[in-house]
């Protein structure tokens, strides 16, 4: 990520992201009432500096060198975050993606396929939630957020342990359920 709007210019991106025009846009006016101007402003999403001179102070926009990355790389104490972090939410991404697929394969048409892909999703909203207040409650977030491990496999156990062919409701429930994750 580049460290500001005006420093966008790298030896990979020698032209940067913007112009120069819109860096003066970006970084004074924001307010500007051109439609390029406009433009610019709402695509960037940038809160204007001038408005806001804080922004600018940014110092957690320090690029990285290679040998920093090397240096955490081989730090065997991070291995544990870094697998979390490559497979955190993997395993649920292609009962999600397929769930309409595999509910009009076992049976359902259009109109109940599009009706039984909501209840996941509020039940995923009433999740977030209550994982987040007992997240406030234990004063602990990493063991929280693991949560989601431990919610998915007893549903990837029940979908591999019912026997073949699954019935269209009992494939209905256990996804329901599984993709109603925290």
């Amino acid at each position: 990520m580049p460290q500001s709007p005006a420093r966008t210019k790298s030896k990979w991106n020698p032209k940067g992201y913007f112009t120069d025009k819109e860096v003066k846009i970006i970084v004074n006016s924001g307010k500007s009432h051109t439609s390029e101007g406009l433009l610019v402003s709402v695509l960037i999403g940038y809160t204007v500096i001038r408005d806001d001179p804080q922004k600018a102070g940014m110092h957690n926009r320090q690029g990285l060198k290679l040998s920093q990355i090397w240096k955490c790389a081989k730090d065997y104490d991070m291995w544990p975050l870094f697998a979390l972090g490559l497979l955190f939410g993997l395993p649920r991404y292609p009962v999600g993606q397929y769930l309409s697929l595999a509910f009009r394969g076992l049976g359902f048409n259009v109109i109940e396929t599009n009706l039984l892909s909501i209840p996941h999703i509020a039940g995923s909203c009433i999740t977030m939630i209550l994982i987040t207040a007992f997240s406030e409650l234990v004063g602990n977030r990493s063991f929280v957020a693991m949560a989601e491990d431990a919610w998915l496999l007893p549903n990837f156990i029940a979908l591999v342990a019912v026997p073949s062919p699954i019935s269209p409701w009992s494939y209905f429930a256990i996804s329901t359920v599984l993709l109603s994750n925290p």
